[in-house]
């Protein structure tokens, strides 16, 4: 866009407030310019009217000109999330918080109004309404780290390894490791709720004398099935089937992973991995090839790996060489960002910051 087409605006001239259901639209409309593909348009406004409800509360901003609520300046969601929080804490080392804090999404500013500071202010107000009920907010950025440090959101390690299927008449083809099943969307439940509790547990025997804050999201099933039902719509659109595994669990069922069909990406993203060590993570990843060669996909993506996850994946570098190709490395988008409250500057350990936990 040219800068004779940009129309000028300042804050003295719009109103932040909560969107009604039509500049809900009006927003999905203006966004798609960027976030659509590889939906069409109509696709993508049934996709957002289908999410808003589905998942964990979701409200919905957006920034108007005054007098004209129709014409929208930039927009923003946040969502409301429940987070552990172990803070220091000498005199109570095992004290653990369940709190409120938020997930910022689908920031985008109007392409007429862009490069006019508009949506700084909006986050600036957007924070002050998080401020009020909740302890920290995170995003996951597009656009770098920079523009959002400057409104206090601090950048967090943003590493993933993708597991890429190699090509031609060599390479062998995943198999089911022994006692590995696939899980339905309904058997996640109960198994979210195990999660939570060995999550808490986990928190429970951190240090609270390190100086160090500790924050987690929950891994709820609300949000996973989120996370199930954004990506199953888009296999539904683009590849007219409906998945039906979305996850796997080891024999004994004290391990287990879970994963969305990224169609439009060719990959199946990793949500979360919970295993009792390093062989069941590399069974539980075989289960996860085996999924992704059936979709056609061309890989296995696992945000952040760490300890036994890297571990595992480093010995399937070996063990699977005819099969895949490793590759750690830096993500170049959806660079998770986390902000206190009030802007404090506290000396945060983000537990868990993986894929799950995008909003």
């Amino acid at each position: 866009m040219s800068t004779s087409e940009i129309k000028t605006i300042t804050p003295d001239e719009v109103v932040f407030t909560e969107a009604t259901p039509h500049q809900r639209e009006l927003s999905w409309r203006i966004n798609s310019i960027s976030w659509s593909h590889p939906l069409s348009l109509e696709d993508h406004l049934e996709r957002g009217a289908l999410l808003g409800p589905r998942g964990p509360e979701r409200t919905f901003y957006v920034v108007h000109r005054r007098g004209d609520p129709e014409d929208i300046i930039c927009a923003v969601d946040a969502v409301g999330k429940t987070a552990l929080v172990k803070a220091p804490d000498a005199e109570s080392p095992t004290s653990v918080q369940r709190v409120k804090a938020y997930g910022v999404a689908a920031v985008h500013t109007n392409p007429t109004y862009r490069k006019q500071g508009m949506a700084g202010w909006m986050l600036q107000k957007l924070q002050e309404a998080m401020d009020k009920d909740s302890e920290f907010s995170v995003l996951y950025s597009g656009i770098g780290p920079d523009f959002y440090a400057r409104y206090g959101w601090d950048a967090f390690p943003a590493l993933q390894v993708s597991l890429s299927f190699l090509g031609g008449e060599a390479a062998a083809q995943p198999t089911m490791p022994a006692g590995v099943k696939f899980l339905s969307r309904e058997d996640i439940a109960p198994l979210c709720d195990k999660d939570i509790a060995k999550l808490t547990a986990r928190f429970e025997e951190f240090p609270g004398d390190d100086g160090r804050t500790r924050v987690a999201f929950l891994p709820t099933f609300k949000q996973i099935d989120w996370q199930f039902e954004r990506n199953a719509f888009v296999a539904r659109k683009l590849r007219h089937r409906e998945p039906e595994n979305y996850g796997a669990v080891t024999a004994d069922g004290s391990s287990w992973i879970y994963w969305v069909h990224e169609v439009g990406k060719d990959t199946l993203g990793v949500l979360r991995i919970v295993a009792n060590g390093p062989a069941a993570v590399a069974d539980l990843l075989r289960a996860a090839l085996v999924e992704a060669k059936g979709w056609g996909f061309e890989r296995v993506v696992v945000w952040n790996p760490e300890g036994d996850v890297e571990d595992a994946v480093r010995t399937m570098g070996t063990e699977d060489e005819k099969v895949v190709k490793i590759r750690f490395e830096a993500r170049e988008g959806r660079l998770p960002c986390l902000r206190w409250k009030g802007g404090d500057h506290v000396d945060v350990v983000w537990e868990d910051n993986y894929y799950y936990a995008w909003c």
